[in-house]
Formats: structure tokens, C-alpha cells, sequence
């Protein structure tokens, strides 16, 4: 059997698409307590441009967001009591920057 250590045991699924990463990263500001109306506005932003290059239909963004999501409330849940404030400090801080240029 193969041993893994902590941190990696602790890694869930990561997002694989744009699409996902955006709604992944959103969902990251909000599970964090990091939403600001500069960070939303980002998000729709690069949400329809994305949208808009890509020809991506809604069927498509819907299956995007609940996958994303799903990854962030499986890594909320993962972090444990406390463990949470690393992901905040690390990915919360670089979602809300990528939103909020």
C-alpha cells in the first residue's frame, strides 16, 4: 500500500476547466467570508466572457457550477476544525485578486 502524507491525503478533486476554476474560486470567496461587490463584479465578468468566447451553452455552465461547487464544500469539509484558515489565507486570497483586477 502506498503511504501519502497529510497534505496530499487532504487533496480532493481539482478543478479541470476555466469554467470550473471560475466557479470553483467564487464558491472559495464565499465559503471564506471574502465576497465584495468588486469580486462579484469580477466573477460576472470573466464568467460571460468566458461564456461568450467559448460558445459555452447553459447546460454546460450549470454542470460547471454544481461540479465546482461540490469540490469546494468537499475541501470546506475536508479542512477540519481550523483547517480552514490556510485555505482561506492561500486560495481565498488569490480567488479574490483573480476577481477583483
Amino acid at each position: 500500500m502506498l503511504a501519502v502524507s497529510g497534505a496530499a491525503a487532504a487533496a480532493g478533486p481539482k478543478p479541470q476547466t476555466e469554467l470550473e476554476h471560475i466557479f470553483y474560486d467564487m464558491g472559495v470567496i464565499g465559503y471564506c467570508g471574502l465576497s465584495s461587490d468588486a469580486a462579484s463584479r469580477g466573477f460576472h465578468q470573466q464568467l460571460e466572457a468566458l461564456v461568450d468566447r467559448e460558445n459555452i451553452d447553459r447546460i454546460q455552465v450549470r454542470d460547471a457550477r454544481n461540479r465546482a461547487l461540490t469540490m469546494v464544500e468537499w475541501e470546506w469539509d475536508n479542512r477540519g476544525l481550523g483547517g480552514f484558515r490556510g485555505w482561506c489565507r492561500d486560495e481565498g486570497k488569490a480567488a479574490v485578486e483573480r476577481f477583483s483586477d
